[in-house]
């Protein structure tokens, strides 16, 4: 369960990803819909497990927050999107932006994210994921494209197969639970 717990995490620390729009300044509304549009290719890179589709979502400097505190950078975010891909069976990410601030070519996002998915995991059986997740995000304006370039999970619930899991501070995502019976 591990390498689903490691995918648990990676799945929390994000929804980045890039839209693009003319150079010139945009409205509230324009980047709202670009953000929007971002975490949607977001989802489309996982579900065509596309490291490079997800590359391209990511700002340079790109860094990521955990519930339990845990800071990672664009490559291992990368690295571990990579694993949550081939593990992924299916996978639906529905998220809503709760409110956006902008300013110039830099966009703070609060958004909610509620993700729903089939993994395969160690044991080469599927295990339903269900997370509810809250973030803060950062999206900066490169050339024409809105791209992540921060997101720090506020708030985030998780279960596997209708247990949950836990991931608060202390917790790393590989570590197994204390007392959680195998299946």
């Amino acid at each position: 369960m591990r390498s689903i717990r490691m995918a648990a995490l990676g799945l929390l620390c994000l929804g980045a990803a890039a839209a693009s729009r003319p150079a010139a300044a945009q409205s509230d509304a324009a980047v709202r819909t670009a953000v929007s549009a971002g975490y949607t290719r977001f989802v489309a890179a996982l579900q065509h497990k596309s490291t490079q589709e997800l590359e391209a979502l990511f700002a340079p400097g790109f860094s990521a927050k955990g519930p339990d505190g845990e800071e990672q950078d664009r490559s291992r975010t990368i690295a571990q999107f990579t694993g949550i891909m081939r593990a992924c069976q299916s996978i639906t990410w529905p998220n809503t932006i709760l409110t956006l601030k902008v300013s110039g070519s830099t966009a703070s996002v609060t958004r909610r994210g509620a993700l729903t998915g089939v993994i395969v995991g160690p044991d080469k059986k599927p295990h339903n994921l269900v997370m509810d997740m809250t973030s803060s995000d950062v999206w900066v304006k490169i050339g024409s494209a809105w791209l992540m370039k921060r997101t720090v999970v506020t708030s985030a619930k998780a279960s596997m197969d209708g247990t949950p899991m836990p991931l608060g501070k202390g917790r790393t995502a590989g570590a197994k639970p204390a007392g959680r019976p195998k299946k």
